[in-house]
């Protein structure tokens, strides 16, 4: 890194690039790879949600989506003088779903790689997730499901209800304990 920047910022852009999430509870940060498939750590199904509270389901904003992507990457960061063919800087440049919402482009500096197979395999990774539009649901549950955590994996079964037709794969992106009315907050995507 060769400019000063704020450290948590370089903490999310290299979490990031690496294909991982970051987060910080209690003071301590937490980081988890993100794998393509990940692997369920639960099912919720409809008996488990607090019915009196009932389901909020919305959709992801599409001014955030991502259509094409120009990644840059550098073989090395040597001195223009030692190796020059090495410094420049090289781009990816990525496409998904451009005919169903148009070109939205962005960059991104993926700075942490030197090897462009390792930086288009993660470039591509997030160029599928932010070039979708993606459910996020919102309910409470009872305790039985206060053990699932932030990014953790899980199967929504809800019978044809709510979200799809059949049991669907859910990050849960909150999943915060409500002691005022004994249950689990939970945000899923």
């Amino acid at each position: 890194i060769l400019d000063r920047k704020n450290t948590i910022d370089v903490l999310q852009e290299v979490s990031f690039q690496a294909r991982c999430a970051i987060w910080i509870s209690n003071g301590k940060f937490y980081l988890k790879y993100l794998p393509e498939q990940p692997v369920p750590a639960d099912t919720i199904r409809v008996s488990d949600i607090d019915a009196e509270n009932g389901i909020e389901v919305e959709l992801t904003s599409t001014e955030e989506i991502v259509t094409k992507m120009k990644v840059k990457w550098r073989l090395s960061w040597a001195a223009a003088s030692d190796r020059k063919q090495d410094t420049n800087e090289k781009t990816i440049i990525l496409r998904h779903n451009v005919a169903k919402y148009g070109t939205q482009e962005r960059e991104y500096d993926w700075y942490i790689f030197n090897q462009p197979d390792i930086a288009y395999k993660c470039a591509t990774f997030w160029l599928i997730r932010k070039s979708n539009t993606w459910k996020r649901i919102k309910f409470k549950t009872f305790l039985n499901k206060l053990n699932l955590e932030t990014f953790d994996a899980v199967t929504l079964d809800f019978a044809g209800h709510y979200v799809a037709n059949g049991p669907v794969l859910a990050i849960v992106e909150k999943a915060n304990y409500n002691s005022a009315e004994n249950c689990v907050d939970f945000e899923c995507l």
